[in-house]
């Protein structure tokens, strides 16, 4: 049985095979290893999370009516419904990603495995990295090595950075 080794890291990196990250694949496959690849649909899956996050956190400052009072009604249920559409919009977005991704793969003969939910993700990554901090991965590179090491699918992970590019949040 081979070592599994589970690639992530920045985007760009950990996807392309050659020079961008040093033939990494290339030296872990004549090692022994089994490379596996984060599938692109993890990264959209991470955007739609990321938006419903982000429109949760901004909605106190992003609703319509500021503070209406008791009995402003309509007010109250503008504010509700607008967040409640725009978190209901994503989330239809999601759940057709993953219905279409998972349709794919399994016509395809399973040649990849499903999609890590965001939302473990997150929580697995929040004790070390905050989710709403910018720039790079975001919470999803600390939140995949700790949800492949705890669930035990693989023998290793292993980041990837452009080296000479900034480096990764």
């Amino acid at each position: 049985m081979k070592p599994l080794v589970k690639i992530t890291g920045e985007f760009w990196a950990q996807l392309t095979e050659g020079d961008g990250n040093f033939h990494m694949f290339d030296f872990l496959e004549r090692e022994g290893a089994q490379v596996l690849v984060e599938p692109i649909a993890t990264w959209v899956a991470y955007l739609m999370y990321q938006a419903k996050a982000h429109a949760t956190a901004k909605w106190p400052v992003n609703r319509p009516h500021r503070n209406p009072e008791w009995y402003e009604v309509k007010k109250q249920f503008a504010n509700y419904i607008g967040l409640r559409k725009k978190l209901w919009g994503i989330g239809v977005g999601e759940k057709m990603w993953n219905f279409f991704y998972n349709r794919t793969i399994k016509h395809m003969g399973g040649i990849t495995h499903h999609l890590a939910p965001q939302t473990e993700l997150a929580d697995l990554a929040n004790p070390f990295y905050n989710q709403f901090a910018r720039g790079g991965e975001g919470h999803l590179e600390v939140g995949k090595n700790v949800y492949y090491t705890v669930h035990k699918m693989c023998h290793m992970v292993l980041a990837l950075k452009p080296f000479g590019c900034m480096p990764s949040s």
